[in-house]
């Protein structure tokens, strides 16, 4: 029993779940901010991306930092923030 799904997508039917109070898994990285993916993806470079179904390339990736990123870092907040304040219950 993998406990309750959070967050899935099109590609990938399991990309965070909750296990009871405290234990929650996920399969991407909120804590990477726009500005650092350019070096992210830099440190990987044997990582085949874009190659996968509903694996994003290189770019695809960059692009979505420029537009998405003021907004993802909000939403990487909250979830994190929703995390440890339900933990310290």
């Amino acid at each position: 029993h993998l406990g309750v799904k959070l967050f899935c997508n099109y590609a990938f039917t399991q990309q965070g779940f909750r296990l009871g109070k405290r234990i929650v898994a996920v399969q991407f990285h909120p804590e990477v901010r726009a500005q650092d993916l350019p070096l992210w993806l830099a440190s990987e470079p044997n990582v085949a991306y874009g190659v996968t179904e509903g694996v994003q390339t290189q770019a695809q990736i960059l692009d979505g930092g420029r537009r998405f990123g003021a907004g993802m870092q909000a939403l990487s907040g909250a979830l994190i923030e929703r995390f440890l304040s339900d933990i310290r219950r």
